[in-house]
């Protein structure tokens, strides 16, 4: 039986689903089917690595006449909602990610590197760039090497459960396998460009942005740190990593932000 609710997201919800499991319903039914069974592709592939923390998938469920997928419950609260406004619990979130993420890309999958395909595919759908904008990215992003790493793609601090046996992460619906500063400029994206509620208190708001400044800056000194990737490795990556991010936005002013924010670059 549906419990409680325990995550929400773009695409789905989660809920309880009996004592040691959760069931991910998605918003939109009429495409349920179909993206139930590529993420149990996905799900089925990661939980076949040896080395990946993330909750077991275990079956694709019918719920209400819709394809749901049911997973271990990782019991604990996310990173995101774990970190207090604190310098100390900045910094020791902001170096657990990065040591987290690095562990990932250690992970080798004995498949051909995807992720510079992926990217390429999303940006095409990117339909307010021209032509020659189009052009100058693929060619940006053919330049750019391949890698064999295991790359989650949306791996920020709500997509981490802290489990009283570690860490766990979740939402693997993006992962992908290409070069590791890849994935480090899609974090460093997330990180730096999430939004706050234009309604919340002034003070509240100079205090959450400071503490964002300084978990980025944290997370990116240790990611470097530990890969031994440089800045400008990240930075490469920062212009198709942006168009892939507005492939995703729904039409209106964050996507127009996004937009001018590339073009800049």
């Amino acid at each position: 039986m549906r419990g409680r609710l325990v995550g929400t997201g773009a695409t789905a919800n989660v809920y309880e689903w009996g004592e040691p499991e959760v069931i991910k319903i998605f918003h939109d039914s009429s495409r349920a089917q179909q993206e139930a069974e590529k993420e149990a592709r996905v799900a089925r592939a990661i939980s076949g690595l040896s080395g990946v923390k993330a909750p077991k998938f275990i079956r694709i469920e019918q719920y209400e006449g819709s394809a749901c997928l049911v997973y271990e419950k990782a019991d604990g609260p996310t990173m995101l909602g774990h970190i207090q406004a604190t310098e100390e619990s900045v910094i020791a979130n902001a170096r657990l990610l990065a040591e987290l993420q690095h562990e990932l890309h250690q992970i080798r999958p004995d498949v051909t590197p995807n992720l510079k395909l992926e990217l390429g595919r999303s940006i095409q759908r990117v339909g307010e760039l021209s032509d020659e904008e189009q052009a100058k990215l693929a060619s940006l992003l053919e330049q750019l090497p391949d890698g064999g790493a295991l790359c989650h793609y949306d791996f920020h601090p709500g997509n981490i459960i802290l489990t009283t046996d570690g860490p766990q992460i979740i939402d693997w619906m993006n992962a992908l396998v290409g070069h590791p500063a890849a994935d480090v400029a899609r974090t460093y994206l997330l990180l730096t460009g999430s939004e706050l509620p234009p309604d919340m208190p002034e003070e509240l708001r100079f205090r959450i942005v400071g503490y964002q400044k300084q978990f980025t800056q944290v997370y990116i000194d240790a990611i470097l740190e530990l890969s031994g990737l440089s800045m400008a490795d990240v930075e490469a990556w920062l212009a198709p990593t942006l168009a892939v991010r507005i492939s995703e936005l729904s039409e209106g002013k964050e996507r127009e932000k996004k937009l001018v924010e590339l073009r800049g670059l």
